[in-house]
């Protein structure tokens, strides 16, 4: 039986009340991260993941989707894999957001995802601090295949 957890019946985006945003654990007032994950139900051959982060303040990050699938199958590796920069907002006060989209098919499995970047607080070129963000796990059950 398939996990329910932030499943969603079609492509359109959550309310946070159906999704909730987790917030990282090393973001502050001024320097905010936060995330949330889910898909949708798709058919039995396939459903998209959808990933969504939010930043508030100076960050660059990366996102980088990995998924593995069995050698002997017609579709090896992820069917349509999104990667890249998110987008951050600076010194402006309000944050910005940024979703991305992974086509996963039923051969896919240990779907995951992970967020690389610096924080970084930009005054006359230095830097203030600095944290690695080497992997927020994703809400368990949203990314997992249909066993049903």
């Amino acid at each position: 039986m398939e996990d329910k957890q932030n499943v969603i019946e079609d492509n359109r985006t959550p309310s946070r009340e159906k999704v909730p945003w987790n917030t990282w654990t090393g973001s502050t007032r001024k320097h905010k991260l936060a995330y949330r994950v889910w898909r949708n139900k798709g058919d039995d051959q396939a459903f998209t993941g959808f990933l969504e982060v939010q930043i508030k303040g100076r960050a660059r990050l990366d996102v980088v989707f990995t998924a593995r699938s069995e050698p002997d199958h017609i579709v090896p590796g992820l069917r349509r894999s999104r990667y890249g920069s998110v987008f951050r907002s600076g010194s402006h006060p309000s944050a910005k957001r940024t979703t991305f989209a992974l086509g996963i098919s039923k051969w896919h499995e240990d779907v995951d995802w992970t967020l690389s970047g610096t924080w970084r607080k930009d005054f006359l070129g230095a830097i203030i601090s600095s944290r690695r963000i080497n992997h927020i796990p994703y809400i368990l059950g949203p990314l997992e295949k249909s066993t049903s």
